[in-house]
């Protein structure tokens, strides 16, 4: 009995095995980890595709605006909201974002800045999903969203 533990016979087989089993892990894991730098670098792309659309619209509200004389409130009519294409992909998925409508919320300024001194908060918002339906989309795809806000100052005067 003590002959058949000591035997090596199978050993060779189960070693091959072992080794092909930490190879494949190691190449899944290998292909999972490209598979989220790649999702990273274009979730990155969106982030600043989706920035420069916010930051335009705001330029939008500013050159409308360009010729306030400083006593009227931002107008903000005109501006278009709605969904505009971040990336097309090579597959031909394309990649949305979606512009909220404007908001404009209205406040006084604090005393030390001056009398009858009010300003306006300018919010866009911009949301979207990184990518097609593919694989760890729940994980890898949460909804992202960015609020840019300017503020615009201007003089009240009592009676106009």
């Amino acid at each position: 009995m003590l002959n058949k533990l000591r035997s090596e016979n199978g050993f060779g087989l189960i070693s091959v095995v072992t080794a092909a089993l930490i190879v494949a892990i190691s190449i899944a894991g290998l292909f999972m980890a490209s598979y989220i730098t790649q999702h990273k670098a274009l979730s990155t792309y969106h982030y600043r595709a989706a920035l420069l659309k916010g930051a335009q619209k705001l330029e939008e509200v500013k050159y409308k605006n360009r010729s306030n004389t400083s006593r009227q409130p931002v107008n903000i009519e005109g501006i278009a909201s709605g969904i505009f294409t971040l990336d097309e992909l090579s597959n031909g998925h394309r990649i949305t974002g979606k512009i909220h409508p404007i908001t404009v919320k209205r406040k006084i300024a604090d005393i030390a800045v001056g009398n009858n001194v009010f300003f306006d908060k300018v919010y866009v918002r911009i949301t979207w999903y990184d990518g097609p339906r593919l694989y760890l989309y729940k994980v890898l795809n949460k909804q992202k969203m960015i609020i840019l806000r300017e503020d615009y100052f201007y003089q009240y005067v009592v009676g106009q």
